[in-house]
């Protein structure tokens, strides 16, 4: 466990990718496979069910540290964090237990699960006193269910890969079954993991190089000749290929990942694709706030083990057409535009049918271009300012906005929550309010950032850790590509890829958006059925 622990600290506190990579790197290599596979379960986005309230931890906590209640709850408002205060409000421990991670989750931290209060204080006690605050810290989060690693899986496969010596295309397949729905991970699965395996079976599952989009910025130049192009709806999602090999469904990303779509790897019609056969796509995310993705493709790149890149782009469409003619909603649909006013009139309807753009493909010569649709706006309310990546010195921090639940009557009403904001005091459950619906941290000069964070310091009201709410006070027009259902919002709304366009501190607040606002165009962005 202190192995583990410590090895989070680093990766929290490293400074590039490659430092973080190294430390994960030495990290597998020393340990018991045991060990090893629970730090992959966990690092690779898997988590353990509770196995202690967040209640009766903090009992158990006030018990071990004998200090009152007001005092520890001054800590934790100070750290932010529940697992951060117990970590350093507890004696330090007389002495160390070198048990490895395994041991510690699969003898003390599970068996917590279905004791009473009483039992699990005096075994929570045992455990702190003999864990550094490091690794007190980490226990207390698994215990907790409060356990939040980013998805390391990326990390993961470098590291395992110079760990081990395996491929690291095979470990990327390996690594889409992670995190283990079977449980536990045992050293029998991490010896399957990293097993080198046979070369022929893993370099035929591979995908083709990925050939990128051409941008155009505006609209296409004289010689894309609408009339002698092919035209399609440009997706949204990551460009991903679909490799139907080796008796796998395989969807690689272009930064050798292996991107996970249950569905589409369940999804009758993918597993009925010939041996052989590679589609070029998107990975279109679910706009319903669910894990569900679809998959749709837009160029046939091989056929039942022929390779079809050579082939004129109609010829791959013409067949890509036939291969998905039972399957519409999984290809790019192809659309006529007589002239360039026709095609600009296309490109002004992506947003309103769920579209990210227009591709455009030569009928007669290779290369695909991307005309992205123009981005979305809204007016927002500045009300959170969170610290940039840890990992990046040079990471702006990260911002988050709302809009108002309605729209104000006027000024009075507003300056009325901003005195609420003030005194920390919770809104009206019918009353006027701001709703978050969005983060940003990009889109800004550096001199516009500095301000943003000059604002930041003055209008503080409360802190969470490295997160500040602050008091409502700049209105700023953000740029997005999508809007999106969320159950993490209180506005139940999120704007995807969303940045920041303009400082806007001439517009009163009473003027940003509104959730009717965002509602309305969700509603008129319906994806249409043709």
């Amino acid at each position: 466990m202190h192995a583990f622990a410590a090895l989070l600290q680093a990766l929290e506190d490293g400074e590039t990718w490659a430092a973080r990579r190294r430390l994960l790197r030495d990290h597998l290599a020393g340990a018991e496979p045991a060990d090893a596979a629970w730090a992959v379960q966990l690092l690779a986005g898997g988590r353990l069910r509770r196995a202690v309230p967040p209640a009766r931890l903090r009992s158990a906590a006030l018990q071990a540290a004998a200090v009152p209640a007001w005092l520890f709850d001054e800590c934790q408002q100070a750290a932010g964090d529940l697992a951060e205060t117990i970590a350093h409000l507890l004696p330090p421990p007389a002495q160390a237990c070198d048990a490895g991670l395994a041991a510690w989750i699969e003898q003390r931290l599970l068996p917590l699960q279905g004791l009473d209060e009483e039992q699990q204080a005096a075994k929570l006690a045992a455990a702190w006193a003999v864990l550094t605050p490091t690794a007190r810290r980490c226990f207390t989060r698994l215990a907790g269910g409060g356990w939040r690693s980013l998805d390391h899986r990326l990390l993961l496969q470098h590291a395992l890969a110079e760990a081990t010596g395996a491929p690291g295309a095979v470990l990327a397949q390996r690594l889409a079954a992670w995190p283990l729905r079977g449980w536990p991970p045992d050293a029998a699965a991490y010896e399957a993991l990293t097993r080198r395996p046979d070369p022929t079976l893993a370099e035929s599952s591979r995908p083709f190089p990925f050939q990128p989009l051409q941008p155009l910025e505006a609209a296409p130049p004289a010689w894309l000749d609408p009339q002698d192009c092919i035209v399609l709806w440009l997706s949204e999602g990551p460009r991903v290929q679909l490799v139907r090999q080796a008796g796998g469904l395989w969807l690689w990303s272009g930064d050798d990942q292996l991107a996970l779509a249950d569905a589409l790897s369940a999804a009758p019609w993918a597993q009925a694709l010939p041996e052989g056969c590679v589609l070029d796509g998107h990975l279109r995310p679910a706009r319903d706030g669910s894990a569900a993705a679809r998959f749709v493709a837009f160029d046939l790149l091989q056929w039942q083990g022929e390779d079809w890149r050579g082939q004129p782009p109609w010829r791959r469409q013409q067949h890509l057409s036939a291969v998905l003619a039972q399957q519409p909603a999984h290809r790019a649909a192809t659309l006529v535009a007589s002239d360039p006013a026709a095609l600009a009139a296309l490109h002004a309807q992506a947003r309103g049918r769920g579209q990210a753009g227009l591709l455009l493909a030569r009928r007669e010569a290779t290369g695909w271009w991307a005309w992205p649709a123009d981005l979305l706006t809204a007016d927002a309310v500045l009300v959170y300012a969170e610290a940039g990546d840890p990992h990046d010195a040079a990471a702006p921090a990260i911002y988050g906005f709302a809009v108002w639940s309605q729209a104000p009557r006027d000024e009075a009403e507003v300056a009325a929550v901003l005195q609420a904001i003030e005194r920390r005091e919770p809104p009206a459950p019918q009353g006027l309010r701001l709703l978050p619906l969005a983060k940003a941290g990009s889109g800004l000069s550096v001199a516009e950032h500095q301000g943003l964070q000059a604002l930041a310091a003055s209008t503080t009201v409360q802190r969470f850790g490295p997160v500040r709410s602050l008091k409502p006070t700049l209105v700023v027009r953000l740029g997005f590509e999508q809007l999106a259902l969320s159950r993490r919002t209180r506005s139940g709304l999120v704007l995807q890829q969303a940045r920041m366009l303009q400082l806007c501190p001439d517009t009163p607040l009473q003027a940003a958006s509104t959730l009717q606002d965002m509602q309305a165009l969700m509603s008129r962005m319906a994806p249409s059925t043709a």
